[in-house]
């Protein structure tokens, strides 16, 4: 049953618009920077591109976010954000409008917050590509750590059962999640050893390894960051 969204969003100074040379990835134009997007998504990423065509993927090939693949962020039918991820070329990993630009920043937007007012249970995780993973009840917070303004957003949402899947070098970030967020949701932290993210193991797997684990009590996550500490 689809719950009528009603998703809030912080008001924004100016209205949000795509880079000035976004062009989606799927659209062919026989350029290098086309193929190495296309690449990257359905490929490397193994994001299929019906899928990438859904979430509005593109890139651009000049201006400032020239070699970025650029990650459209709507909520309630609205774009109120974007990020860049660099695909080619040199320089920083995500690229980000400045909140000036528009009023918003990163921490003032979760990438699909939609699904928390369609879903009762929703995958939370760092990076937008393991958000597109785990599919259309994949929630994605831009980072490991999560601002008050995020957090928010969760905790007045309908959702009811929160799965953390942060990456395995943020466990202590996500218990820290888990601890805020589990007097009001029900919580499971799910945690693996290794380095790999949900998109290196890919959602069949990461599937497996929430199922065998369990949901949390307040006191069982404290015994887990007690343990971190030890």
């Amino acid at each position: 049953e689809l719950r009528d969204i009603k998703t809030t969003v912080k008001s924004k100074k100016s209205k949000v618009t795509l880079p000035e040379s976004f062009a989606p990835i799927w659209e062919v134009d026989g350029s290098k920077a086309q193929k190495a997007a296309h690449y990257y998504v359905t490929k490397k990423r193994k994001i299929p591109e019906l899928k990438a065509m859904y979430a509005g993927i593109g890139y651009c090939s000049s201006g400032p976010y020239a070699g970025y693949i650029i990650f459209p962020i709507y909520a309630g039918g609205e774009l109120v954000f974007y990020q860049g991820r660099l695909f080619m070329g040199n320089g920083p990993k995500m690229n980000n409008p400045p909140e000036e630009q528009f009023g918003v920043g990163k921490t003032e937007v979760l990438y699909n917050q939609d699904a928390l007012y369609i879903y009762n249970r929703v995958y939370l995780v760092e990076s937008i590509i393991n958000a597109l993973t785990m599919g259309e009840a994949g929630v994605a917070t831009l980072g490991k750590s999560i601002s008050q303004y995020q957090l928010m957003q969760l905790l007045k949402s309908p959702c009811e059962s929160i799965v953390i899947l942060y990456d395995p070098d943020a466990l202590s970030k996500a218990v820290e999640l888990a601890l805020a967020l589990v007097n009001y949701k029900r919580v499971k932290l799910a945690y693996w050893e290794g380095d790999k993210d949900v998109n290196d193991l890919g959602k069949k797997e990461v599937l497996k390894r929430v199922k065998a684990q369990h949901y949390q009590t307040y006191r069982e996550l404290l015994n887990i960051k007690i343990n971190l500490k030890e």
